[in-house]
């Protein structure tokens, strides 16, 4: 979704339009937890706002997590009292715990694609690197791997699928 709308509005237009919608998701979601009294779990969706910030190469995880952390906290107290004050308190630290470990998995889920990105930019320099010795060096004509030959006479030019050579011919590596 972010790469259809980098196309549109240009890289830099684009992490300011995911902010400015990372940002009106977050006061929606504070308004709806203002309007709902105490016991309602209504700091959840703030777990939408880290999810937003995740898609965006410019927003933090963790700056995004504490914003919504702080409005969970100014949620609980300026929500309309209602409900046992310890399922409140135990929603809210619920949201929280929620809200942090999206962040904490978030994080991890873009440290790993950086990891897998460097490892295959490694490996495709090293695939290429080898295509050029291999090229280069002339690699298979140095080697000492004993591959079938043909040789006028031999049962190779009759058709038959001959293995080994003839035990005339002597293995590069065995002495006679």
């Amino acid at each position: 979704m972010v790469n259809y709308i980098r196309v549109w509005f240009g890289a830099h237009s684009a992490e300011y339009l995911g902010i400015s919608l990372a940002t009106l998701a977050a006061a929606a979601v504070f308004v709806f937890d203002l309007t709902f009294p105490l016991g309602v779990a209504g700091a959840v969706p703030y777990i939408l706002v880290v999810l937003i910030c995740s898609w965006l190469a410019r927003c933090p995880v963790y700056w995004a997590a504490a914003a919504c952390s702080v409005l969970t906290v100014l949620g609980y107290f300026f929500s309309p009292a209602g409900g046992d004050p310890t399922v409140v308190l135990i929603n809210r630290a619920l949201a929280l715990f929620a809200i942090w470990v999206t962040a904490l998995l978030v994080s991890e889920q873009a440290r790993a694609k950086k990891s897998l990105a460097h490892v295959e930019g490694t490996l495709s320099t090293s695939n290429a690197r080898f295509g050029e010795f291999i090229h280069s060096s002339n690699w298979l004509s140095k080697t000492y791997l004993w591959f079938p030959q043909t040789h006028q006479g031999s049962t190779w030019e009759n058709g038959h699928n001959e293995r080994f050579r003839h035990s005339s011919q002597k293995h590069p590596f065995l002495k006679p």
